[in-house]
């Protein structure tokens, strides 16, 4: 009994100085510890997106590894005169890749033409009811649909007609104010293009759910519908 209880107290005194020895600032144990959750997510992702997004890899992703690179410079300034915190901090890598790790300053953009989608006829403007500015006669009608989103419609010019809805809501920006909302299209041409995120789950043309981010969408308005053709993306982050 008394070597057991021998034993126990060398391992307890054994665990405290393994804490003693790693004691850090606040800042810096809240930043080890956050930091070690992402790693462990990292190490969880499978690489298919439908099954990340089934055991919620990419929130739990956004939730610890989000801001850890900016945090982790930033400690290493503030703690550069102590050599054993900046021990400990070289140890972690920059983790964060924004845009699929292109260079930031590189802009999204768009690569189809108008030109390869071209109406067969453009009504009088002068004779419809409302001024047609897409796919030969019909306008696009914005409004604001809660949550900060965006909700649009097609409507026909010359009858004033509803005629289909935008596929989502889409966000007017994201939570760092970038990546806005925009519309691209022309009188002349069935090509309609949506930029932005979406408000709500998104998609694909084979009904796969995607990850939320920031895309280009491009679709062929043909028969009254909004026919995806294809997207380019940026993901947020690439971890």
């Amino acid at each position: 009994m008394f070597k057991k209880l021998i034993l126990l107290l060398l391992v307890i005194f054994s665990i405290q100085g393994v804490y003693a020895k790693e004691s850090y600032p606040q800042d810096i144990s809240s930043f080890i510890e956050k930091r070690e959750q992402c790693d462990y997510f990292r190490g969880e992702i499978s690489g298919e997106p439908n099954i990340d997004n089934a055991r919620n890899i990419n929130e739990e992703l956004d939730k610890y590894c989000k801001g850890t690179d900016q945090l982790l410079e930033t400690l290493k300034l503030k703690y550069k005169d102590d050599n054993s915190i900046q021990k400990k901090l070289n140890t972690y890598e920059l983790i964060e890749c924004k845009y699929n790790c292109r260079d930031n300053s590189e802009e999204m953009t768009i690569r189809l033409k108008f030109s390869d989608y071209p109406v067969t006829e453009v009504v009088n403007n002068n004779t419809s009811k409302h001024t047609a500015t897409f796919a030969g006669h019909y306008h696009i009608s914005i409004y604001g649909c809660g949550g900060g989103s965006i909700c649009g419609e097609i409507i026909d010019s010359n009858t004033g007609k509803f005629v289909t809805s935008f596929p989502n809501p889409y966000l007017t920006e994201d939570e760092n104010q970038e990546n806005n909302f925009d519309l691209n299209y022309q009188l002349d041409s069935t090509l309609f293009i949506i930029s932005g995120i979406t408000g709500d789950t998104e998609t694909d043309a084979n009904n796969n759910v995607l990850e939320h981010v920031y895309r280009i969408r491009y679709y062929n308005f043909l028969n009254g519908e909004l026919n995806l053709i294809s997207y380019d993306e940026k993901p947020a982050f690439k971890y």
